[in-house]
């Protein structure tokens, strides 16, 4: 299984990536527009232009 997240500034597509899931049945977005959704062996956070991955800590 895969998902496409796609982060939009206006028009602009400013990032975009295709991304193997581990349960591609969850994801996020606050009430900042901040988006949080489950990757590989942990998750990912995209907010105020900048995206962070979490690894699990069972490896």
């Amino acid at each position: 299984m895969s998902d496409y997240v796609m982060v939009p500034n206006g028009t602009e597509v400013v990032w975009s990536r295709i991304f193997q899931m581990d349960d591609p049945g969850w994801r996020k977005i606050d009430g900042n527009g901040c988006a949080t959704f489950g990757l590989y062996g942990g998750y990912a956070t995209y907010c105020n232009g900048t995206m962070t991955f979490h690894q699990n800590s069972d490896g």
